[in-house]
Parts: structure tokens; sequence; C-alpha cells
């Protein structure tokens, strides 16, 4: 008996700043993580002297040397990478498997209504994945949402890590 899989990745991006940028949130919920593990939702306020977070729960100012991480998650970013990152490996696949299966060959005396060639093939296959990959990473970008990571330092790494109860993921900063 033959079993079919589906396997769905659901692939976000996440970008790392240093928490001096943190301005770029102003008037947003962002998570705050403290140096000790702690973690609270907070509304960033921009005053004179940068940016302020206050507990949301508490309305308590979060101080800021307590801080190591702020993260802002945009749905609407994530929309939108996840349309193209999407839209662009459904025209990639389609535009190969079209070349891969070829020119269709019309025996004489047949009559062939439909008969492409390889490259017409790939036009075709890349619009139809390329526009269902865009969907459907519209779809999973705008659920998962784009992170920006704000913490103390920012370092070039590559980093081989994941979430909690994933099998692997491979982190890039650069």
């Amino acid at each position: 008996m033959m079993r079919a899989w589906l396997f769905v990745v659901a692939v976000g991006c996440t970008h790392e700043r240093t928490i001096t940028e943190a301005h770029e949130v102003a008037g947003e919920t962002v998570e705050v993580a403290g140096q000790y593990g702690q973690a609270v939702t907070a509304v960033a306020v921009a005053t004179p002297g940068g940016i302020t977070f206050y507990d949301k729960r508490t309305g308590g100012l979060v101080p800021m040397h307590e801080i190591s991480k702020v993260t802002d998650v945009s749905h609407g970013r994530g929309a939108v990478e996840g349309l193209g990152i999407g839209g662009g490996v459904g025209v990639l696949t389609g535009a190969v498997i079209g070349l891969a299966s070829g020119d269709d060959a019309c025996e004489p005396g047949q009559d062939c209504v439909f008969a492409f060639s390889a490259g017409e093939k790939a036009v075709l296959g890349g619009m139809v994945l390329g526009a269902i990959g865009g969907g459907l990473g519209l779809i999973v970008g705008a659920m998962k949402g784009s992170a920006t990571i704000y913490t103390r330092s920012s370092q070039p790494a590559v980093r081989l890590i994941g979430p909690p109860g994933s099998v692997g993921g491979v982190t890039f900063a650069f």
C-alpha cells in the first residue's frame, strides 16, 4: 500500500538589529525579554531620551538595563515576504518541471489539440506554480509573521538552531 504525505514547511524571516535601533518600534506592542529570562509584553514609547518600554499588564516601566532582547513581530511584513519566497520557489519549480518534460510530439496523422514546447511548458508551469506558491506563502507568512529581534550586541554568525521540539533549523546572521 502506498501512502502519500504532504509536508508543509513554515518558513519565516527573522531580522536582527542592535537594541539602540529599537526606536523603530515606538507605539507598538513588543515582547521584551529580561537578562534573567523573564519575558513581558510591553508597549514602546518614544521619549526625548530614546525609547522606553512599559509593561502592558501592570503599566510599570521596564528598566532598560534589564532588557536583553526586544522582539517585534509584523504579520503584514511576513505576508509580503511569504508571497515573495513562495512565489519565487513556485516559479522556479514550475519552470524546471516544464523544461524537464520536453517538447510534445505530435504523431503524423494524429490530431494534436494541445502540443507545447518545453519553453511554453516552463512559462505555463512557472505561472501556475508561482501563483499557488505565492498564495500559500502569503497565508503562511501572514500567520507566522516576520520577527525583528533587537539585542544588546549584533555579531555576524551562522548558528545551527531551531525552535523547541524541532528536528533542526538554520539561522544566518549577516
